[in-house]
Formats: C-alpha cells, sequence, structure tokens
C-alpha cells in the first residue's frame, strides 16, 4: 500500500463531496446515497506510534436513513504487476495480512474487503471498534488458489474499508473466504459509521503477505512522494504566479508548452488545469496575456505532458516566455489514477 502512513497530500481537501480523492494520496471515497464527507490531512495517533498524519474523513451530511442501495467505503487501488508477490491463483497462493489504524465517531462493527477486479473475487472480514479513540486492527485474508491476477499496469485489486451498506449488501451470508462477488454476502453484521455527523480517522494502512503482521514499514517523504506522482502530479500549489512550464507561440492565437513529469507515470496522464477567470497567463518580454479556457493536453508519454492554448492571442509567431497561474487557486495537475 502507497502512502499508508498519509504523509503526502497532493491535493486539496475534498469538501462535501459524495465521491473522489482528497487531500491525502491513493485513497479515495466512494459512496452512493445522502451521504457527503470533508477528506483532508489531519493528526494521526501519534509519535509514539510514528504515525503523526492520518486521513480525515468528516461525515458532514449523515445517512441514517439507508435505502437498499446505498454504500460507503474508502478504497486504494493496486497495480497487477504490484501483486504477483501474493502468487494468487496458483498452488502456492500466500495469505494477506492487513493492518491499520482506525478512530471512528460511531462505535460498532465494520467491514474490510479485499477486491479482486480482474476475476471478479472478493473476500471480506468484520472488526470491532469498541471505542472512539484510537484502536489498531490487524486483520489476515486466506489464500485464493483461483484467479492470476494481470501482471501489468492496470487496476488489478482493491482493499475497501465499508463504512455504511444498504440490504442489498447484508442480506446473505458473510464471503470469509474468497469467491465470486455476490452483492449480499458483503456487508452482513455491519453498522453504520455515517448515521450522524462527526470526524473519523485512519492511517498506518500495510498490506503484507502471509499471517504475520510485521512492525509498519517507514519509508522516508521523498520515497512516497515518488510513489504517489506514479499517479498524480501537482504541478503547481495553487498560489499566484506559480511557474507551469516555459513557452512558446507557434502562431499569434495558439501556445505551446510542456511539463516534465517529476517521475515516469502509471501512463499517459490526464491534465487539470482552472478553467476560472484569468486564472492563468502567459508573461513574455515586457508584456502577459491572461485567459480562463485553460489548458489542452495535445501529446506525450508517462514521461512528459504536452499541452496547448489556443484561440487567445498570446502574442507574435516565435516568442517565448513562461506560463503561470495568474490567480490563487489555479491548481494544475496531471492525474494518472487507476
Amino acid at each position: 500500500i502507497i502512502n499508508g502512513a498519509c504523509q503526502v497530500a497532493q491535493r486539496s481537501n475534498l469538501v462535501n463531496a459524495q465521491a473522489g480523492y482528497g487531500a491525502v494520496d491513493r485513497f479515495s471515497v466512494v459512496s452512493g446515497g445522502a451521504s457527503r464527507f470533508t477528506l483532508s490531512k489531519n493528526d494521526g495517533p501519534g509519535a509514539q506510534y510514528g504515525l503523526p498524519s492520518a486521513l480525515k474523513f468528516e461525515t458532514t451530511t449523515a445517512d441514517n436513513s439507508v435505502a437498499a442501495t446505498d454504500y460507503m467505503y474508502l478504497d486504494t487501488r493496486l497495480e497487477g504487476q504490484d501483486m504477483q508477490r501474493f502468487q494468487k491463483g496458483s498452488s502456492d497462493a500466500k495469505q494477506y495480512t492487513l493492518q491499520f489504524w482506525i478512530k471512528l465517531a460511531i462505535t460498532g462493527t465494520y467491514v474490510v474487503q479485499l477486491f479482486d477486479v480482474d476475476n471478479s473475487r472478493h473476500v471480506v472480514a468484520n472488526y470491532t471498534v469498541s471505542s472512539t479513540n484510537w484502536e489498531k486492527k490487524t486483520i489476515t485474508f486466506p489464500a485464493d488458489t483461483s484467479g492470476t491476477l494481470d501482471n501489468d499496469n492496470a487496476r488489478s485489486f482493491e482493499v475497501r474499508w465499508h463504512f455504511m451498506g444498504g440490504s442489498n449488501y447484508r442480506s446473505g451470508t458473510q464471503q470469509t473466504t474468497w469467491g465470486s462477488i455476490v452483492a449480499g454476502n458483503m456487508l452482513a453484521g455491519m453498522g453504520n459509521a455515517v448515521s450522524a455527523t462527526g470526524d473519523n480517522f485512519i492511517t498506518g494502512m500495510q498490506l503484507e503477505v502471509g499471517s504475520v503482521a510485521t512492525d509498519f514499514e517507514h519509508r522516508s517523504f521523498g520515497q512516497e512522494l515518488a510513489l504517489c506522482q506514479r499517479y498524480y502530479q501537482a504541478l503547481v500549489d495553487g498560489g499566484t504566479y506559480r511557474m507551469i512550464s516555459f513557452g512558446s507561440i507557434y502562431a499569434a492565437t495558439e501556445l505551446h508548452g510542456e511539463a516534465k513529469h517529476f517521475v515516469p507515470m502509471r501512463a499517459n496522464a490526464t491534465l487539470i488545469s482552472p478553467t476560472g477567470a484569468n486564472t492563468l497567463a502567459f508573461q513574455r518580454s515586457g508584456a502577459y496575456v491572461t485567459w480562463s479556457n485553460g489548458l489542452t493536453r495535445n501529446g506525450g508519454d508517462v514521461y512528459n505532458t504536452y499541452f496547448t492554448r489556443d484561440g487567445v492571442t498570446m502574442g507574435t509567431a516565435g516568442d517565448i516566455g513562461r506560463i503561470l497561474t495568474w490567480t490563487a487557486g489555479g491548481n494544475v495537475a496531471l492525474d494518472a489514477e487507476l
């Protein structure tokens, strides 16, 4: 699991949202129903555990009248090529041991699910939150001799922490051994952590081969940041006058630029840029032009992303300068998430 100690937070907070990535890298909230959440980086259980940071997922709108199809979980998504050590689908398949620290506003029984995306197989396990203070959980899941994971850079595997689910997911017998996806066998007996507004936290997520949980592996911040940047790279921090790249005018209304990736990305990235009024600018010798319709990706690979802005008079063909944010909130990023 990447960023299990919640050190890296390249994104802004996700505020009052139903789903998406926010703040802490590599973890997203996924929900259906009335509940809404704010995701932010916050304090963990403390320095004595080596975990000063956590993902806070605050319930801002409760769902205390759960419909049959309602659900809410946090997840992290993993590439198939990074899961080969578990030897899934072979006669030598290995067990999975997951550890994490959790702090919930509402105590009760909750569910963690391992989801094999390639073969639509899963296994789940219960754990109990008995207080509103930090608690450490360790769960061992069985090996799976069926369903080989693809050895590639696509989404093959997910770890999902479930906190609410409707009757469609609770009607059967819980799937505590690996098997095909049957919705009703997923969340039997689980409580509802989003039945009221409140603050919830998770950190220290680690998934290991075998039946023994070892001490949490503390990677340096630089190592963790580079691992996260394979999936998402913030090119600027959202402040004013932050340089994105050098640029050149190909034609009077056509500006070109290039972002060299900090590390190679998982796949060709989607370019995220602001579209608010006068959020970006091209600054050249003694003059500048601002605009409000963002940037468009027009090529590149896992090492570089090329982009353009067409339709705004920038200057004279051949002019060079710098492309930068002009107002606060001008977030520019590259996204290759699974």
